[in-house]
């Protein structure tokens, strides 16, 4: 069974608050006192809960969909954790929820597959999570997905003060001295991999998102908006920077790739219907061409950098790395005043409070 894998919206909130409430009534229910389930049920789940959460950059959701439906959800955290995952790169995996009528059918490993690559694209060399010692299905299934056990730490439900255990997994990478080990520094190009891609908890030189955070929580409609008829959207944005992410890695790996999936080139065309299934579409896209492009990246060397690729002309593989960063740079500020023009032009619509 596949499950198309996208990024929630604000309008998913109400779905994924009952999700949640109804897959951890189903998991601690029955093992424990009524008054703390009620207790942590109301202190954490809820649309409106939910909702900021989806507007906290933060953190990063992920939804699960069979057929249309709902089938779960997972959220990052991008915050401190406890001393056992200290010092190694991690993101956490704070939400993991599967609804109990797709267990067993291969959803939750394709959710996860999905976190992974999601927080390869962030940075993180480690994710972890904690999950109660008393769940057992869920231990053996994240020990599946390759986590094991490096520590414990305490989990408050209501008035209980339980003990979860913590589990972690290394990522296949994430930036380039990562890969490479500390013993072979590559500072120049490390600095390239942190303007495309910085680490968890840090920024951006300029102080704003990447292309991929400055979507999130964008609707399809939102995203659709042309300011006026002769000027870009947010979508047409978003597969712009897709496209050249996808270009400049066609010059770094010089082997044949396939073709853009979205015409025309440069500037491919908003879909029709522009739906919400679609734009989470594009919004994957994007997400694709941004982790196989710092892939890519990482692969190269100090040494090549001043390498002009074969099938370049003039621009070196280090031009090429600044170039799509500063490109990406470019791009999201404009996507984050078509943001603001958007928020405008609804409240003038709605008029004076």
């Amino acid at each position: 069974m596949t499950a198309v894998i996208r990024p929630a919206s604000v309008g998913d909130a109400p779905g994924l608050a009952a999700l949640a409430e109804r897959t951890f009534r189903d998991t601690y229910a029955d093992q424990n006192r009524p008054d703390d389930v009620e207790r942590y049920v109301t202190g954490h789940f809820g649309s409106s809960l939910q909702a900021a959460e989806l507007g906290n950059e933060s953190l990063t959701t992920l939804v699960a969909e069979v057929d249309g439906r709902v089938a779960g959800y997972a959220q990052l955290a991008q915050r401190d954790g406890p001393p056992c995952v200290a010092g190694r790169g991690g993101i956490e995996v704070a939400r993991f929820y599967v609804d109990r009528l797709w267990h067993g059918r291969g959803v939750a490993h394709q959710l996860m597959a999905a976190v992974a690559d999601a927080a390869r694209v962030g940075g993180a060399r480690t994710l972890w999570l904690g999950v109660w010692e008393h769940n057992p299905r869920a231990i053996a299934f994240y020990r599946k997905c390759g986590f094991e056990d490096v520590g414990t730490q305490v989990f408050v439900l209501g008035a209980d003060h339980q003990r979860d255990l913590v589990l972690a997994r290394p990522l296949g990478w994430a930036r380039a001295a990562a890969l490479r080990g500390a013993f072979m520094p590559e500072p120049r190009l490390d600095l390239l991999i942190w303007n495309l891609q910085p680490p968890p908890r840090r920024r951006n030189w300029h102080g704003g998102p990447t292309p991929l955070g400055a979507v999130r929580g964008v609707s399809a409609d939102q995203a659709a908006w042309r300011p006026t008829p002769r000027r870009k959207s947010i979508w047409e944005m978003t597969l712009h920077i897709a496209y050249w992410k996808y270009t400049v890695r066609r010059h770094l790996q010089q082997i044949d790739q396939p073709r853009f999936p979205r015409r025309p080139s440069n500037f491919p065309a908003q879909p029709d219907p522009a739906d919400e299934a679609a734009w989470s579409a594009d919004v994957a896209l994007l997400r694709r061409e941004h982790l196989v492009l710092l892939e890519a990246v990482s692969a190269l060397s100090d040494r090549r950098l001043d390498a002009v690729p074969p099938t370049g002309k003039r621009w070196t593989y280090g031009e090429l790395v600044l170039g799509i960063a500063a490109h990406d740079a470019y791009h999201t500020g404009q996507v984050q005043l078509l943001k603001r023009l958007w928020e405008e032009r609804a409240a003038l619509r709605a008029g004076p409070a």
